[in-house]
């Protein structure tokens, strides 16, 4: 059993014991714990890695910002290199699909695929994200990482959903992570948080 630390920088301790698919987590911000998670018996088939086949280059750039940020000082960032990168138990790869859409047909910017045999899956529609800034578009895949963590952390768990577990409990995450690279946001911090509410906006 394999154990991964991914470190936070908030001072803030958050403990779970969830066990999902033979998966416990314990996870504590900052100090010298930072997040370990523990386990599972489902393996990928194929060796772990983080798989970027997004052929829309800046889009592509994008996701490589994240793989190669500090890991200290952006906590998405760190879930994305040392949870998905390095646990032999989590693939993700992410995938481009410009015709994504949701049941009712609605066009979509991204989804995350709940995972198959220890394998992740995130579609990014490069076409629609190409009308937004690349910190909007990075949100959204900061996002979609936030959707693929909850899979593994929490399967099939429907309260809270997602949307609201992202909401109350990683709004600060996902503004201090997008202001990690791009500094110009910090300038104005609530401006930085209202961007990553209205990026959820129409998901809670």
């Amino acid at each position: 059993m394999q154990e991964v630390t991914v470190t936070g920088y908030r001072k803030k301790k958050r403990t779970y014991l969830k066990i999902n698919q033979s998966f416990s987590y314990d996870m504590d911000y900052g100090g010298g714990g930072g997040w370990v998670v523990v386990g599972g018996d489902e393996t990928p088939i194929e060796p772990y890695i983080i798989l970027n086949n997004i052929t829309d280059p800046c889009l592509k750039k994008l996701i490589e910002n994240l793989q190669n940020s500090n890991k200290l000082t952006n906590s998405i960032g760190a879930i994305l290199q040392n949870v998905f990168g390095k646990n032999e138990r989590l693939n993700l790869t992410f995938n481009q699909d410009n015709n994504l859409t949701n049941s009712n047909g609605e066009r979509l910017n991204g989804k995350s695929i709940p995972p198959v045999n220890g394998n992740y899956e995130i579609k990014l529609n490069a076409l629609s994200l190409s009308k937004y800034s690349q910190e909007r578009q990075t949100l959204t895949i900061m996002h979609e990482i936030l959707h693929s963590y909850f899979w593994a952390a929490y399967g099939n768990l429907v309260t809270p959903n997602q949307h609201t577990r992202m909401l109350n409990e990683y709004i600060e995450e996902m503004a201090s992570s997008l202001e990690d690279l791009y500094p110009q946001l910090s300038e104005n911090h609530d401006v930085t948080i209202a961007l990553c509410f209205d990026n959820l906006y129409s998901s809670v």
